[in-house]
């Protein structure tokens, strides 16, 4: 927060204006400016000085690069913490974190730990890994999740992994992070829900902006196809497979949005009861729509009939429906069906020929090691650990 410190003490009011303007993290600063109606003076103009930087210099430890991943896929999990923007920019000296530590010798994070710092030190350590840095980061980078634990924002820690995804990888894993799921093994439907840690905009805007740091030319070029709103990996996998260009393996149908709210006519809402419904996937310009039907969400008898009521419900609003089903979208052969006939909804051409790159472009989206489906995928990869929970002092001091 850069502010006139001699023009602010004129007059109360425009102090709790310029902490206001600067977000909730700087409220706590009000009373301390003028205790018990104290008069501007001197005193009180440190005191802006010092808040400004308090949560930095309080701030013993920034967790960053892979780990701060880890964590972020792991918010939605009862008693993780959602983590809190904050204004700072500096980055501390130390790499002490309680909770951190805590959460890694519960298996939840892999080791070593990986911190940011700003003075430079040995990585002798095998339970942390110090990424060296004097440089503050760009605005909007930090985050806290307690007094003493920051962490980077969603945008920079995919910034930080991006070099070691592939690029359809790359792109998914933008629109989980945009999306209301995480991967987690954990889970009986092996996804976590909760609300959205960024938007593709928001990534792509943060790596215009942070243009020295490496891998955000690559970043930003994968936020370009990123989708909002996705509610699971494999409806993320359709998107792209349709939606990439035919230089990266998919079919180049562009201009789709996920889980798009949109009003059903009047005869639509009274055969289905609602006024609104969100297809999977829309094409809104061509009134275009894809259902993924899933085993795991559509087997049942209820479900296979509201599942019918809404194909009806969006043909009767004057959309054309096209169902995608997971043995579909195994079969590369199926694909190509599906692709053509919603290219012939949409008045589009498609290639004759095979696109090339498809079937890479398909394991990365659909095999089982792949890290839009795996949450650890990315930690194996990298040759990061997990400890046994059974073993570690946590779980002896919980029995």
């Amino acid at each position: 927060m850069q502010c006139d410190v001699g023009g602010l003490l004129k007059r109360k009011k425009a102090v709790v204006k310029e902490l206001l303007r600067n977000g909730p993290s700087h409220c706590w600063f009000i009373r301390a400016v003028f205790p018990n109606n104290m008069s501007a003076g001197s005193q009180a103009g440190e005191k802006i000085l010092v808040s400004d930087t308090r949560y930095a210099l309080q701030m013993k430890c920034l967790v960053s690069h892979i780990t701060a991943f880890e964590y972020w896929r792991l918010v939605g999990l009862p008693g993780i913490v959602r983590p809190l923007p904050t204004n700072s920019q500096a980055i501390p000296s130390s790499m002490e974190s309680g909770e951190i530590e805590r959460l890694a010798s519960m298996g939840l994070l892999s080791l070593p730990l990986h911190v940011a710092t700003s003075r430079k030190k040995k990585n002798e350590s095998q339970t942390c890994f110090c990424h060296y840095r004097p440089e503050p980061y760009p605005r909007g980078s930090i985050y806290r999740i307690d007094a003493e634990t920051g962490i980077v924002s969603p945008e920079l820690a995919l910034l930080q992994v991006s070099g070691e995804l592939s690029f359809g990888e790359l792109v998914g894993v933008m629109c989980e992070f945009s999306g209301y799921y995480s991967p987690s093994c954990r889970e009986f439907h092996g996804m976590i829900g909760r609300e959205p840690l960024t938007s593709a905009f928001r990534i792509a805007t943060y790596a215009e902006r942070a243009k020295g740091l490496h891998d955000a030319c690559r970043t930003r070029s994968a936020a370009k196809y990123a989708l909002d709103r996705a509610r699971s990996p494999m409806e993320v996998a359709a998107a792209l497979l349709l939606s990439l260009p035919y230089a990266r393996g998919g079919y180049a149908l562009s201009g789709m949005e996920l889980n798009n709210r949109i009003k059903l006519s009047v005869s639509a809402r009274k055969n289905s009861r609602v006024a609104f419904l969100e297809p999977d996937i829309l094409w809104p310009s061509a009134r275009v729509c894809i259902e993924y039907d899933s085993a795991e969400f559509h087997g049942d008898e209820y479900r296979i009939a509201n599942d019918a009521r809404r194909k009806n419900a969006l043909a009767l609003s004057g959309y054309d429906v096209v169902t995608l089903t997971k043995e579909q979208m195994a079969s590369a052969f199926e694909m190509d069906k599906i692709a053509h006939c919603a290219a012939r909804h949409l008045g589009a051409r498609l290639r004759a020929e095979r696109i090339r790159g498809q079937k890479g472009l398909r394991h990365e989206l659909l095999a089982r090691g792949s890290a839009l489906k795996d949450e650890r995928a990315l930690s194996d990869r990298a040759g990061q650990r997990f400890e046994d929970y059974s073993k570690s002092v946590f779980w002896r001091q919980r029995k």
